[in-house]
This record gives structure tokens, sequence and C-alpha cells, in this order.
């Protein structure tokens, strides 16, 4: 739900992004955690992600000014154009150069190209992981998928090497023969038959003495 005040006699134009970005104390993209109106205007707390010009807490508060507010909603992203009031305290609002996420790529193309990287300061001074990915056990893992049913051997059977046989038959070394025919070596010979010390003789022939 987006959070506005009541509406006010706000009349502005929208700065360049060189003009925004040389009245504001710092720039970041920020994910609104927190919103509460107040009589000064909308206090918000947010998550900063990115940060230009000045350093930053993680959890930024500030306040989008009530003559002039920025609308904002709970959850969501904004480049945000940040300024400090003479008591110190940060703030924003409309005509700054804000934008919404979705609708800040110009902006955020100027920045990375003109502005200053700041820091954005963590409470036990290291960051957080910039993100975890969570993957269920049903999920498939890139480098641990595995082969689906139809990756097997055609035949099914697999040889000594772990390689399947496209005959189907495995042969000694973990090779397939060919025809189906093992040599004594494990090697079928290229006729298919069985090596020499095993050759038959030919048939109606008597072996010579």
């Amino acid at each position: 739900m987006v959070l506005s005040l009541p509406a006010s006699a706000c009349h502005c134009l929208e700065p360049q992004i060189a003009d925004a970005y040389a009245r504001s104390v710092a720039i970041a993209m920020v994910r609104i955690q927190s919103l509460k109106p107040t009589e000064g205007g909308l206090a918000a707390e947010g998550e900063v992600l990115s940060a230009w010009k000045g350093d930053l807490p993680v959890m930024t508060g500030f306040v989008s000014l009530s003559d002039c507010d920025y609308p904002l909603a709970q959850g969501e992203y904004y480049l945000l154009f940040l300024e400090r009031d003479p008591a110190g305290a940060i703030t924003t609002g409309r005509c700054r150069g804000n934008r919404e996420r979705g609708e800040a790529a110009v902006s955020l193309h100027w920045l990375n190209r003109y502005g200053r990287r700041s820091s954005i300061e963590y409470p036990n001074g290291d960051p957080p992981t910039p993100w975890s990915v969570r993957i269920s056990p049903n999920d498939v893992q890139r480098d641990g998928v595995a082969a689906p049913a139809s990756a097997n051997s055609s035949a099914g059977v697999s040889s000594a090497s772990g390689m399947s046989s496209p005959s189907g038959v495995s042969s000694a070394s973990g090779m397939s023969s060919p025809s189906g025919v093992s040599s004594a070596s494990g090697m079928s010979p290229a006729s298919g038959m069985s090596s020499s010390s095993a050759m038959p003789a030919p048939a109606g022939a008597q072996a010579l003495r």
C-alpha cells in the first residue's frame, strides 16, 4: 500500500539528474521497511542497497516532508535523493529526482557513470552475503543434473567400463563386439569370427597330420 500525506499545494518540476545530485547529501537505492505518518511528514526507514555521494547506515531513517511529500510503499524499492534539514535530519520529497526502481534506469546509468560510490555502514562492520539461494531437493541443480532415462544405453546393458554396449552384449574389456561375438582377447575380429587359435576346419575337410 502506498502511503502519502493529504494533498498540499506542491507545484514543482523534477530537476535534471545532475542538479538533483548536486543538491543532495546522499543518493540511495532503498527498500522501504517501515512507514509512519507524523506531523512533519511521512517517517520512513529503508534498507540501503546502493549508495552514492554520501555514506549511509544500512538501515537509514528519513522523512518525506509534509509540504511536498513523495509517496512510498512498504516493501518497494526506490532511488531516493536525500538532503539534510537545518536540524540534521535526512529528508526527501517530490521534485528531488526520486524514482521508483522500475523507472530509475536513466538515473542509475548517470549515477554509475558520473556519481561517486559511497559506503554502506553495517552494524558489525561486515556486509552480509548479497543474497542467498535456497534450492529444494526437488529442484534441478545446474552442476548435478541426473541423466534422464532416455540418455541411457539403447539396449540398457552396460559394459564393464561403464559405457553402454550398442549391441547389448558386453565384451571382457568392456568394449562391445560389433558382431556380438567376443574374441579370446576381448576384442572382436573385423570378420566377426573368433581368433585363429579357435578357427574351425572347413566343412568336409580333415586336419592334416
